[in-house]
């Protein structure tokens, strides 16, 4: 007879580490801001991603619902300090299709999980126009040789928005006047600021005009008329133009 020894084995059963791995992150979209609307004929939206494993996860772009699969660039992961990684994707669409849409979502999603994290920005805004008038600053110190121009807008909304001086026809560089950050109006939902430049007596006898032009949804300029000399008693001149850029 064939005797056997019976053993008792406890058998364990871990969960694999892929289990612990998070399925989620963290999505942050943004769009264009005003001065890139004004200025390029090429409009980005860009998503943030942030959590761990990046490379795992999938980025795709819908606009009104439709899949995109072109003009999109997806990054590599970057690993931060505090051992979180972050990936950016943009979509690239003209001015024209930009201004055609009004949903543009992000969606990110990892392959072993059933749902997907989704943030979307809408392409239409409501817009508060700015008042704009442009003066010579209370702050200039008055002189022969320079005057300080500054423009203040108010009373606008959303906070975005693109402001730059002209001399002339043409745009001054954006170091040679100052634009100050966008301060929210006390008690309401719009924003104010201003905007300086330095204007030396030589110059304004060649050019005779400056233009401050503020941008937003529409276009809107404030110019100080020169008929009487900004280096003596001048007068002002405001001009509001409204359409798209």
């Amino acid at each position: 007879m064939n005797c056997f020894n019976l053993v008792s084995v406890t058998v364990y059963f871990f969960p694999s580490a892929l289990d612990n791995l998070p399925l989620k992150a963290e999505v942050f979209v943004n769009g264009p801001s005003f001065r890139d609307k004004a200025k390029s004929a090429q409009l980005t939206a860009t998503c943030l991603v942030i959590g761990y494993n990046l490379k795992d996860f999938q980025i795709s772009w819908k606009v009104n619902g439709v899949k995109q699969t072109s003009q999109i660039q997806t990054n590599d992961t970057v690993q931060l300090a505090n051992q979180t990684e972050t990936r950016t994707s943009t979509l690239s669409l003209s001015k024209v299709e930009w201004n055609k849409h009004k949903i543009i979502s992000c969606e990110v999603k990892h392959p072993c999980s059933s749902e997907s994290q989704k943030k979307e920005i809408s392409t239409e805004t409501t817009v508060t126009q700015p008042t704009v008038t442009v003066r010579r600053s209370a702050q200039d110190q008055p002189g022969p040789d320079s005057a300080v121009l500054e423009c203040v807008i108010t009373g606008f909304s959303p906070r975005d928005i693109y402001v730059k001086w002209q001399e002339g026809s043409n745009d001054l560089s954006e170091n040679q006047y100052d634009n100050h950050p966008a301060i929210k109006d006390t008690g309401k939902n719009t924003f104010s600021m201003v905007s300086r430049v330095t204007v030396k007596s030589n110059a304004w006898k060649k050019v005779k005009t400056y233009t401050c032009v503020v941008i937003q949804d529409n276009l809107m300029t404030a110019a100080l008329n020169p008929s009487n000399g900004l280096f003596g008693k001048c007068s002002l001149l405001l001009k509001l133009n409204h359409g798209d850029e």
